[in-house]
């Protein structure tokens, strides 16, 4: 009868084992991404968006952008003039609040939680890329703002500005075969590779050239499928290009093959995507932030080319920066608004876990 109970009690157990495994991680969907509270890390010298960005692994960097400024006018009649969605009244003469391009450097220790800024070593710029390769920051394109007879004039920099950022000093400043805004830029094999841009406020470039840093030259390769201003990054030798803008905002993704020189379609975003930061790590790409949806946070599994929208508490913003540091992703500065809004934050998530969710697909 003993042996008959034991017996019993362990085909229970067995049985137990078998159809209720221990709880599985949570699903993708069910996910929410941690990222630190705002406030937590110290934040930003000046609030700032629209900046090129990058890292060396230990500092993540700010180049240039449009920071609070403001501007001394007289005689300027009623609604003669608007400068971030604010008019100018009256014909007195008036300080007003605007959004101006700067020539700082901000560079954040990962190690110290530190920000410092290199002020006027730039430029004066805003809506730039920026690579870091073999101990220099690449700075490329950007838009410069210059005011006449209360006009704001836009034009895209035509140089290229290459920064020592452990000397502050801008080293050499090289030509620039598609001058632009807004453009993407990503790094493969110390080239850095560019695309894209705004050439003017309605017109908009699909040229794809590549800058080869050792013997600094540019070559021009095949142009993209569309004329946008967009984002994108390079993972095994292969560009992944996500949305943009045109005058729409778009939602097709393309991958540019480097060893083929050849274009391809991959498919759709659920929805159109502009004015986000964008970054990688390992086989994942991570957008962040939308000009619309300002608190989304998407992962590009570049093993599946599938894109999932990720829960999390990030602070929503546009025209942020955003680079990945050892397991966690780091998202600074933007704004929330088309005027006024100059954001200070910083905010970082550890991405490691949603990461191996993500390779179970």
């Amino acid at each position: 009868m003993k042996n008959y109970l034991i017996l019993i009690i362990g085909s229970i157990v067995l049985f137990s084992c078998v159809h209720h495994p221990n709880p599985s991680p949570d699903s993708i969907e069910d996910y929410k991404l941690k990222f630190s509270s705002t406030g937590k890390l110290e934040e930003m010298k000046k609030g700032v968006y629209g900046m090129g960005y990058t890292t060396d692994g230990k500092y993540l960097y700010g180049i240039n952008g449009s920071v609070m400024g403001h501007f001394i006018k007289s005689g300027i009649s009623t609604g003669s003039m608007k400068q971030s969605g604010e008019y100018v009244g009256g014909t007195n003469t008036r300080r007003v609040t605007l959004s101006n391009p700067t020539a700082h450097l901000f560079r954040y220790s990962i190690e110290d939680d530190k920000w410092s800024v290199i002020p006027n070593i730039l430029k004066p710029k805003k809506y730039t890329s920026a690579e870091f390769v073999n101990g220099k920051i690449y700075v490329f394109n950007g838009q410069e703002s210059e005011f006449n007879d209360n006009r704001d004039y836009r034009t895209a920099v035509k140089g290229v500005e290459i920064v020592d950022p452990y000397l502050s000093k801008v080293s050499i400043v090289k030509n620039n075969p598609n001058p632009v805004w807004y453009s993407g830029s990503a790094v493969w094999n110390n080239k850095i590779y560019t695309f894209g841009g705004a050439l003017n406020e309605s017109q908009h470039s699909n040229k794809l050239h590549v800058l080869d840093t050792v013997n600094e030259t540019w070559r021009r390769l095949t142009d993209m499928p569309e004329h946008k201003q967009t984002r994108g990054e390079i993972v095994n030798s292969v560009l992944y290009v996500f949305g943009g803008y045109n005058g729409t905002v778009l939602s097709k993704m393309h991958t540019y093959n480097i060893e083929k020189d050849e274009w391809q379609y991959i498919g759709k975003l659920p929805f159109g995507i502009s004015a986000n930061a964008i970054t990688k790590h390992g086989d994942f790409i991570w957008l962040v932030g939308d000009y619309n949806r300002l608190s989304m946070v998407g992962a590009f599994n570049t093993k599946t080319n599938k894109f999932h929208v990720i829960k999390s508490n990030m602070m929503g913003r546009r025209h942020a920066g955003a680079e990945v540091i050892g397991n966690k992703l780091y998202i600074f500065g933007g704004n929330r608004e088309s005027s006024g809004s100059f954001l200070t934050s910083i905010q970082a998530a550890d991405i490691i876990e949603i990461e191996k969710l993500l390779l179970q697909e």
